[in-house]
């Protein structure tokens, strides 16, 4: 139950985004000239973002891997932690992100 939770967070979230308000383009035109250059999402930016997401799923599992490696029957709580740990990641880079 508390997985759901936690997944529903990021969802949360985005659902919460607002757009900018039409005052706040006027003031700021630059804004919307940048948006539509395609800077900030292109190939080479979602190329990034994937790259970056897999290092970090890579790095949680191997790390619970290696917590695990003596007992092999725990492989339910393994996976559990790993999905817990790649959440708190996840969550952990949104926030120094965000600005």
């Amino acid at each position: 139950m508390a997985y759901n939770f936690y997944t529903s967070i990021l969802v949360m979230v985005n659902v919460m985004d607002k757009d900018l308000s039409v005052k706040t383009v006027m003031q700021h035109p630059q804004i919307l000239f940048y948006c539509q250059a395609g800077r900030l999402l292109n190939p080479s930016t979602f190329a990034g973002w994937f790259g970056r997401s897999l290092f970090h799923a890579l790095v949680v599992f191997i790390i619970s891997i290696y917590v695990y490696a003596d007992d092999k029957r725990q492989m339910n709580e393994l996976s559990m932690v790993a999905l817990s740990g790649c959440i708190w990641l996840q969550a952990f880079v949104d926030t120094m992100e965000t600005k």
